[in-house]
């Protein structure tokens, strides 16, 4: 089963998956975060409020699931956008294939609101797709975007409120020039 949770940054997507890994039985899971990825830490899968359970890097440009064995029956990924879609779908099939429930989130789009990375992939390909809003910075509106706070033109910037703010597909052009 691939069960897929998206959305723009604060709509809780890391939230929702350290929620499903919590009602996991010890031992049957292992919980992977991007390698490339340490905001918060570098062993573990942290939310924008603190919340967090040890986790497992996994590398961007390689993904391979490590100490995988028969005991282990979910994989759980986070921050899926990090990753190219033509190395990690092969990888999460191959598990698919051996009846592991594979969790993951990521972002849909990124700042520019252009697909990102293998969210919008596999959640076409998912059993369950489940897509998380947040709120819009300007009106308070449904949010589905982000948009940098910032300037930086590297597509892959790592940053949290600092940098980042949602908005809702009216208020993302205002929203994004600032």
């Amino acid at each position: 089963m691939l069960i897929i949770v998206s959305g723009p940054m604060f709509a809780g997507k890391t939230t929702w998956l350290l929620d499903y890994a919590s009602k996991l039985p010890q031992g049957t899971y292992k919980l992977f975060k991007p390698n490339i990825d340490s905001r918060y830490s570098d062993d573990k899968c942290v939310t924008h409020d603190g919340k967090h359970l040890p986790s497992l890097n996994l590398n961007v440009e390689n993904p391979q699931f490590t100490d995988i064995g028969d005991k282990i029956r979910t994989i759980l990924i986070d921050e899926l956008n990090f990753f190219n879609k033509d190395k990690l779908i092969p990888v999460i099939n191959k598990q698919l294939k051996l009846k592991k429930t594979i969790v993951g989130a990521g972002l849909n789009y990124d700042y520019q609101k252009v697909p990102f990375g293998s969210t919008i992939p596999l959640a076409k390909i998912a059993d369950q797709s489940i897509e998380l809003f947040s709120v819009c910075d300007k009106c308070g509106g449904k949010a589905r975007h982000v948009y940098r706070k910032i300037h930086n033109e590297n597509r892959i910037f790592l940053g949290a409120a600092d940098a980042y703010g949602t908005s809702c597909e009216i208020c993302w052009d205002e929203l994004n020039n600032n």
